[in-house]
């Protein structure tokens, strides 16, 4: 039954109330289909306005469900995972509140973005830089933290590296978190718990509250860095790889994140479907090798963030010896350092204006993504089934852009990710999709594994055979026992499935929002 709003807009002194058709439409549109929807949008511009509306919500009987930026492209965007009458829009509450230079701590507002705090620390001085997120630049950094999101470089598991949340809890009452919640305390924004147990995690994947500012720590940026990649030919085994570095991980020769691309990956990145070379998808991999002048079944990259030079020399020299005979050639360009670009440096007015000019290597290396530069380049991938050309403003819900994720952790052992790797495959490319996948390495336990499903919503069938993909790639995952760490809003309701028991989910729940007015359903929670 359709809800009546006219006297919410006069209740809200700050906030802005949608509920016509026509917005309704682009708010309840995902990249893939959904059947749950929000009846009416509320634009909040205070945390005032946020009380108000919970107190009207326990009134009226209404559920809401919250967004920050809503650019959980691939996981449901701004769709709630069961239907609500109100969409709460975090995104007007944008305020960088602190930065501290010394401690490198920066607090914010759920409604601030990746590409705001990137040029934000640019202007204070670019001394420190906040993990890079793949997707698009302005999403935030309070709902990238809450979904458990990661990040290129340092500190890339980032729900581990933030601090003293302010909640705003279903009953009105706002809470704050760790040492925030500790009277006198000059250790709000640096240190991660107080005295006595920890709720922070409790508002991370659930819908226990509205998380309305956040601590999140910056690494500092390096007086030395290495940037080096490395290429994988179809002779050289994965597995063996990962198997070595995980021996470094293990001695803790490497302490910061390496990243892989398999080749459709590498290929999503860099142009759209070749129709022309292969009219009926999915695309074979003899076709990539007809268009690529340099095939690679994997290309890794990473960084290495050392203040010595001679320490982060040794560290490069470690890696790359290890990997001799196991990976391609290394070639000149596979290790940038601060120093070889300072030598480069003195060539680069002399080379400006002929073929071999540095200005785009220069560029790349200031504006390094694993230094925190944020760019929308990697999001444009969504397109790749796509007959027409990109357009000049990203926006995949409203143009029909395909788009599904499984974001899970495997054994860090190489012949079981590669096992892993090849089961996907088999899967994917029997239902008439390309395998593209990512496998983050950061710690010497486990890997995690993106595996995106890119379609065209505008092509006929392709909804359908999607979502049998999608399904059957998640079930052979929990069959197998590697573990989800993000859920899109089709898999939320599968608690009786995933969890061995969601009494301690219902319990804390019914405590904390009685009434059921918070997203109900979202991760397992009533």
């Amino acid at each position: 039954m359709e809800a009546d709003f006219t006297d919410l807009q006069g209740l809200l002194k700050d906030s802005k109330v949608y509920a016509d058709a026509g917005y309704l439409d682009t708010v309840n549109r995902a990249t893939f289909p959904t059947r749950t929807r929000s009846q009416a949008v509320v634009r909040a511009g205070s945390t005032a306005d946020i009380r108000q509306l919970l107190a009207y919500c326990r009134e009226k009987g209404y559920a809401l469900y919250v967004i920050s930026t809503g650019k959980n492209w691939g996981f449901g965007s701004r769709v709630p995972n069961a239907d609500v009458e109100i969409l709460l829009d975090l995104s007007d509450l944008n305020r960088i509140i602190s930065y501290d230079p010394k401690f490198g701590t920066i607090r914010c507002e759920p409604g601030v973005t990746f590409r705001q705090v990137c040029h934000f620390l640019r202007e204070q001085g670019d001394r420190h830089f906040l993990n890079a997120i793949g997707g698009h630049p302005d999403s935030s950094l309070i709902g990238n933290a809450l979904e458990r999101g990661d990040g290129a470089g340092p500190y890339a598991e980032r729900a581990a590296y933030v601090c003293s949340a302010e909640v705003i809890l279903a009953d009105g009452q706002t809470v704050s978190l760790g040492m925030g919640n500790v009277r006198y305390s000059k250790l709000e924004d640096l240190c991660g718990t107080g005295p006595g147990p920890d709720f922070q995690p409790l508002f991370f994947q659930s819908n226990l509250g509205v998380v309305t500012k956040m601590t999140f720590w910056l690494c500092r940026k390096p007086d030395f860095f290495i940037s080096f990649q490395f290429d994988l030919e179809a002779s050289h085994p994965l597995g063996n790889v990962l198997d070595i570095l995980k021996d470094l991980y293990d001695r803790r020769l490497m302490d910061a994140p390496v990243t892989f691309w398999n080749d459709y990956k590498q290929l999503t990145n860099s142009i759209q479907y070749p129709w022309s070379i292969q009219p009926d998808p999915p695309l074979e991999r003899s076709a990539i090798r007809a268009i690529s002048n340099r095939y690679r079944s994997w290309y890794a990259f990473g960084g290495i963030y050392k203040d010595h030079p001679q320490m982060a020399g040794l560290t490069a020299s470690a890696l790359f010896r290890s990997l001799k005979g196991h990976i391609a050639r290394k070639g000149f360009w596979s290790v940038l350092s601060s120093d070889k670009m300072k030598r480069l440096a003195r060539l680069r007015p002399l080379l400006r204006n002929t073929k071999y000019s540095l200005e785009a290597l220069f560029q790349k290396w200031e504006n390094n993504p694993l230094l925190g530069w944020v760019e929308d380049r990697h999001i444009r991938s969504v397109y790749w089934r796509k007959k027409t050309p990109l357009p000049a403003e990203i926006n995949p819900d409203q143009q029909s852009c395909g788009l599904l994720w499984h974001a899970f952790a495997v054994p860090f052992d190489g012949d079981t990710v590669a096992e892993v790797i090849r089961e996907l495959e088999r899967i994917i490319f029997g239902r008439g999709f390309e395998p593209v996948i990512a496998i983050l390495l950061w710690n010497n336990r486990y890997v995690r594994i993106f595996q995106q499903l890119i379609f065209d919503r505008e092509a006929a069938g392709e909804d359908e055979k999607a979502l049998l993909c999608h399904r059957e790639i998640f079930d052979y995952l929990h069959q197998s026992g590697y573990s989800h760490q993000r859920l899109d809003i089709l898999n939320m309701g599968d608690a009786d499935k995933l969890l061995r028991s969601g009494d301690l989910h219902e319990r804390i729940k019914k405590a904390l929002d009685p009434d059921g007015i918070l997203a109900p359903g979202r991760y397992f929670m009533p």
